[in-house]
């Protein structure tokens, strides 16, 4: 299935800039973003929206998912590609951090935040404390999803620095921050 495919059952009259009348695959102020995986040949939707995210939040995290995917593959349609479980997993860790900073500090941009932001924000996807999606079992979870966010994390000011990404973490995080922050929690 091609992006051009899934454009033609589209209402294209939702699609088209009004600046030049081109075709857009995305819009960062649509909840749901389209991203092809070149692999499997298929167009794939990542939901954006959620009740506890901050319409502000919402759009960054959009912002940085598109950052994530390297960016617009057609600046003029808006398109983006990546793996279909790699921009899964980028979802999951941005709707944790999205919904997380829209609950304990909404109006602090990225920017901002603390290394005791990071840690607390760590701690709560490590306990799995986050309302990010409608699975309320409140196991504890593996290291894959809390290293998700700490990259996240590191990348956003990366993204930030080169002007691609309107906030980001304003400083850098030691190697040594995920072990630290987490060991006294992994060995109680």
């Amino acid at each position: 299935m091609s992006l051009i495919g899934t454009l033609n059952e589209t209402n294209v009259d939702d699609l088209v800039s009004p600046l030049n009348g081109t075709v857009l695959a995305n819009r960062l102020t649509d909840n749901t973003l389209t991203c092809y995986d070149a692999v499997t040949d298929n167009n794939n939707e990542y939901d954006f929206y959620h009740s506890n995210l901050t319409v502000e939040l919402q759009f960054f995290i959009k912002e940085c998912f598109v950052n994530l995917c390297g960016g617009w593959n057609n600046t003029e349609s808006q398109t983006l590609s990546a793996r279909h479980g790699t921009a899964k997993n980028w979802r999951f860790a941005l709707l944790r951090v999205g919904v997380w900073a829209s609950q304990n500090c909404p109006l602090l941009p990225l920017s901002q935040w603390t290394e005791s932001h990071v840690r607390a924000l760590l701690l709560g996807v490590l306990n799995n404390d986050i309302l990010w999606t409608e699975d309320t079992e409140k196991a504890p979870i593996g290291r894959g999803p809390v290293e998700n966010v700490f990259v996240l994390l590191k990348r956003t000011r990366d993204f930030n620095l080169r002007g691609t990404l309107s906030d980001g973490l304003s400083f850098d995080l030691p190697k040594n921050f995920l072990r630290t922050t987490l060991e006294a929690k992994l060995k109680s």
